[in-house]
């Protein structure tokens, strides 16, 4: 397999159905869009159910009302990072329309913004929501202490192409699924790993970044409807068309279930106790 570092949920989108890749790690938010405007794209398993994003301001913004009439930074228009900031502005209590949303590219943009000073507040995924908070912005609203079910992280790919590899697809989705139970397994190798990926040298947002996650992991990989009914709600305000939406519309479980329904997680049971 060979890993490809793309950035924006648009972008990535694009090389799925040009066919330059053949899967994606998305949310479903990045996905239901591309649908809606012809796609035909499906999730195969998602390995996080929540949104793992912080509402991050900066320190002169006293209140949630303080932003109307402000510059917000999220990654891009289309993916989790502008639906976490809509949904969160609601739940402070803000109309999102009062607010300019910036497309910053990712993180470390919208940080960087915010120190500016060009942003007041940025919609953040974590371990950059930890670092963020070292660097004396405030948090807003955390999506991770709520119980708002959500299609976050992702295995994504085209309908036409799972129906036709089928095998392909069986061997990725295992390969992941022992992937998750490698990491809980091996706390060590995991952070190595993070470091080098993620590029984080810190030790206490390595500490922090693995122990968020490792609390919230979906081992099975089993796709949740629930969570792609909290994309529809979340999208309905730009896209009304997703309130007649099936919950299980773009979801495509059958290859997981034949893994479920297999020997194999017996096996991982027995590799990982």
């Amino acid at each position: 397999a060979e890993l490809v570092f793309l950035r924006g949920g648009t972008t990535t989108t694009q090389a799925l159905l040009s066919k330059s890749i053949e899967f994606a790690i998305l949310s479903g938010t990045s996905m239901t869009l591309a649908n809606l405007g012809g796609a035909d794209l499906v999730i195969v398993g998602t390995y996080h159910n929540k949104l793992n994003f912080k509402i991050i301001a900066r320190p002169e913004i006293g209140a949630p009302k303080d932003l109307v009439g402000k510059k917000i930074g999220v990654q891009s228009f289309t993916g989790a990072s502008v639906f976490a900031a809509k949904v969160g502005l609601h739940k402070l209590g803000v109309n999102p329309r009062d607010v300019q949303f910036v497309a910053m590219g990712d993180n470390q943009g919208i940080l960087s913004g915010m120190e500016s000073k060009a942003l007041m507040a940025g919609s953040i995924s974590d371990p950059q929501g930890l670092l963020a908070q070292k660097l004396g912005f405030k948090v807003l609203h955390d999506f991770l202490k709520t119980d708002l079910p959500f299609a976050n992280i992702s295995v994504i790919t085209r309908r036409e192409y799972v129906s036709s590899n089928e095998e392909i697809v069986t061997r990725l989705l295992k390969a992941q699924m022992e992937g998750v139970r490698y990491l809980l397994s091996h706390p060590d190798r995991a952070k190595t790993t993070i470091s080098k990926y993620a590029r984080i040298r810190d030790p206490e947002i390595l500490d922090y970044t693995l122990r968020l996650f490792s609390g919230s992991y979906n081992p099975s990989l089993m796709p949740e409807p629930e969570g792609m009914k909290t994309v529809y709600e979340g999208l309905a305000d730009q896209r009304p068309e997703t309130k007649n939406l099936d919950p299980s519309a773009y979801i495509y479980d059958s290859t997981i279930k034949k893994i479920h329904q297999s020997s194999f997680p017996g096996e991982l049971d027995r590799l990982y106790p």
